[in-house]
């Protein structure tokens, strides 16, 4: 790697600006793995072969070996070659006691998930943990969303693994040192960005117009999605359980269901995966409250979803943020599942009719002439006002088996990080015809989150087996 440097975007500022102690915006997954050859009778896990592995995909992720750095004098924030990179820092080895149960494991990811990442190394982390019951291993990962989005954060994990079980093992291979530039020569490549920042200004902004729109050629209606993303400002929801100041501690748990299930209901009704994801966000939650002895009726709660969505001149090894996002109102007053998924269709496939969606990355272009210091306590401010109570993520992976080695990919969890005052974040990850579901949450937030996950999965199921007879 050459003594280049790479500008942060606004959104990358964003994430760091949002860091504080007690909320790390890193994501993460846990992915569970069969034995396979990685994991000797009496001996533990190959980590040498695992780091190898991961030495090679190294080479297809070239961000996962930048570190931030600052420009001398002004100290804007870059992404360069770390010279002093050392795979095994990054990729730590650890076992639970055997056999290891799944709550044991959930309880160390949300250990190993509550810490930040050292900002003088590259952003990411892999705990190889042995010692699952059932004859497994595991892998937690996480990487910050600075360096990589909710859906590419899996990126080095899909390198590292194959569509066919292999015997075949690469070569030893040694990463070859990294050189960062020269202070003096990084200040004098950033005063010449700044100093033709005005022509390359008029293109994002006319470029961020035109994306905003979403090709749409009249600017009112590409106004509109921002007015639709301001006006959750000013129409908010009521304060949820889960809303507050976060603490350093988190809960972690997760369970997976057969993704056909859900299509099959989803599409009955002529929604999509991410309408019926919502919608058992929304069942769950309105057990939940009616469990703690509360009317959902009387209760409104918004959720935010993001959906990554392709980015154009994206290149293999960098960050995508291309994201679209929307606040839903979550139907928890609804008895009946199937008229829950309605509710979030015609919420979500009008904004898709009006042009009312809100592209992240076109918004931080625009926003990109102002500091990014100024844009984080704007957003951390805006969020302080409670326009969500709590964030959902939903992202297909892939929808084949995958294997490290001869070792087949089990299930992969998603993690999200949570961001004050949301004290509680739902991903669901499609991988090999199952729906993985990650939920997060602030430790004393949320002091009941054994009930809260119970009402999720019960209503999970409630969707899968809704009655589809009158469907249409």
């Amino acid at each position: 790697m050459t003594g280049t440097y790479e500008h942060l975007d606004t959104l990358d500022h964003i994430f760091l600006r949002l860091e504080h102690r007690n909320s790390p915006m890193h994501v993460g997954v846990v992915a569970l793995f069969e034995r396979g050859p990685l994991l000797h009778e009496g001996s533990g896990v190959d980590i040498d072969e695992i780091r190898n592995r991961l030495a090679h995909a190294l080479e297809h992720v070239p961000r996962y070996r930048q570190k931030l750095a600052r420009v001398p004098i002004e100290g804007t924030p870059v992404w360069v070659p770390d010279p002093h990179f050392q795979l095994a820092y990054h990729i730590r080895h650890l076992a639970l006691p055997h056999p290891g149960s799944e709550a044991q494991l959930a309880e160390l990811a949300a250990r190993v998930f509550e810490q930040p990442l050292d900002r003088e190394r590259p952003l990411w982390e892999l705990w190889v943990v042995e010692g699952l019951e059932g004859d497994r291993f595991a892998l937690i990962h996480k990487v910050h969303h600075a360096l990589a989005d909710g859906a590419a954060n899996v990126e080095l994990l899909h390198a590292a693994l194959s569509e066919r079980p292999t015997s075949e093992r690469p070569a030893p291979l040694v990463l070859p040192p990294a050189h960062p530039p020269r202070p003096l020569a990084l200040l004098r490549a950033e005063w010449w960005r700044r100093a033709t920042a005005p022509l390359r200004g008029l293109f994002r902004v006319g470029e961020a117009v035109r994306q905003v729109g979403d090709g749409v050629t009249s600017l009112g209606q590409g106004v509109a999605g921002l007015a639709d993303a301001a006006s959750a400002l000013f129409d908010l929801p009521d304060e949820a359980p889960f809303n507050g100041r976060l603490g350093p501690h988190r809960r972690i748990a997760w369970w997976s269901s057969p993704l056909a299930d859900l299509l099959e209901v989803a599409h009955g009704v002529d929604a999509t995966l991410g309408d019926a994801v919502l919608a058992i966000v929304a069942g769950g939650l309105r057990r939940y409250v009616r469990d703690r002895g509360e009317d959902p009726s009387e209760l409104r709660w918004r959720a935010a979803a993001p959906v990554r969505v392709a980015a154009s001149g994206a290149k293999r090894g960098a960050p995508v943020h291309a994201l679209t996002a929307w606040a839903a109102d979550l139907p928890i007053a609804e008895p009946d599942a199937l008229e829950r998924i309605r509710a979030i269709r015609e919420q979500t496939r009008g904004r898709h009719d009006e042009h009312h969606e809100v592209h992240l990355e076109s918004l931080a272009e625009v926003a990109s002439l102002a500091p990014p210091a100024l844009l984080g306590l704007g957003l951390r401010g805006a969020l302080r006002l409670h326009p969500v109570n709590l964030l959902v993520s939903n992202v297909r992976g892939p929808s084949r088996p995958l294997y490290l080695c001869r070792s087949r990919l089990q299930a992969v969890y998603p993690l999200l990080p949570l961001t004050e005052p949301l004290g509680l974040g739902l991903a669901a990850l499609t991988c090999d015809g199952q729906v993985h579901w990650g939920v997060v949450a602030d430790y004393d937030l949320v002091p009941d989150f054994d009930v809260l996950v119970r009402c999720l999965r019960e209503a999970d199921e409630e969707v899968r087996k809704a009655d589809r007879s009158d469907a249409c």
